[in-house]
């Protein structure tokens, strides 16, 4: 058996040789912390300078090369300050920034950062890919819908919003509900910014097995006033297995106000469906009943 004694000296060095891998990583943690702390200032200094410099020139869109100076380690501090800064800006300050971070090489970065092992790593390169409208990016984002990261989803959504391609709204709706679901309001207001050209996949979204996002297409389609799907709804709130569906349908209807809904309205309204499905419907007759020509 050793002597105890024997052991006390490697026993020590491993503390000490831990203690001091400990206090680098610490270190280190902290300069970069500093560093990219250093870098957002210069980068927010740089913004403010630039937009302070044309108090006036409303109708002429700002000049990109003027950010020009920002070296390289100062891009992914731009990328995180502009995406931050981006709901504030005018529409002209958001053209020319677009700008700014294309030429930096943003875009590139965001899409190779989309495979990256960290998480937030994957949310910020999906901001920055909505915010440039990188168009041809969608296959990544819509990728990012399956993240195992909810905050990597949700930034998906939002950018898939931003690029306004009618594309990502099967995959915005089958996100919702799923086992790694996508935030049902970040998929509403992506598909909201799509606009009617989301119209056809909402349709077809009536018919996905999860409640909640036919719930979500009958609703969106109502916003949309989307006449085209009058019939789809009316089989919905007569036939889905879900009251919470039939009654969103009835809701749409309401918000629609194309008469050819009115004999299922009323068909509903005198049924024994669930109380919450009789008052959408009755709500929605009485929005239609507002037609100049049509009694109720």
């Amino acid at each position: 058996m050793p002597d105890p004694s024997t052991l006390i000296a490697p026993l020590v060095t491993c503390l000490v040789l831990l203690t001091g891998a400990l206090l680098a990583a610490a270190t280190g943690q902290a300069l970069t912390r500093r560093r990219a702390a250093r870098g957002d200032a210069r980068a927010e200094d740089a913004l403010e300078m630039w937009r302070s410099a044309r108090p006036n020139a409303i109708d002429a869109p700002p000049d990109p090369s003027e950010l020009g100076h920002l070296g390289a380690r100062d891009e992914v501090a731009l990328e995180r300050v502009v995406v931050g800064l981006f709901p504030r800006l005018a529409p002209n300050e958001r053209t020319a920034l677009r700008k700014v971070l294309i030429r930096h090489g943003a875009v590139d970065r965001a899409r190779r950062a989309t495979r990256s092992r960290f998480g937030s790593r994957r949310a910020a390169a999906a901001e920055v890919l909505g915010v440039t409208v990188t168009r041809h990016a969608l296959p990544e984002l819509i990728a990012l819908l399956g993240d195992p990261d909810a905050q990597v989803r949700a930034a998906a959504a939002r950018s898939l919003g931003k690029l306004g391609h009618a594309g990502a709204v099967p995959f915005l709706l089958a996100g919702v509900g799923a086992e790694a679901s996508v935030p049902t309001g970040d998929a509403s207001i992506a598909i909201t910014l799509i606009g009617p050209a989301a119209i056809p996949g909402l349709r077809a979204g009536l018919a996905l097995p999860v409640q909640s996002a036919r719930r979500m297409a009958a609703e969106l389609l109502g916003r949309f006033g989307a006449a085209d799907a009058v019939d789809d709804l009316c089989a919905r709130m007569h036939l889905d297995d879900s009251s919470v569906v039939a009654a969103a349908a009835a809701r749409a209807l309401g918000r629609i106000e194309d008469p050819r809904a009115l004999d299922d309205l009323r068909e509903v309204v005198a049924s024994d469906r669930p109380a919450h499905v009789l008052q959408s419907a009755a709500w929605a007759l009485q929005q239609l009943s507002a037609l100049d020509g049509v009694r109720c």
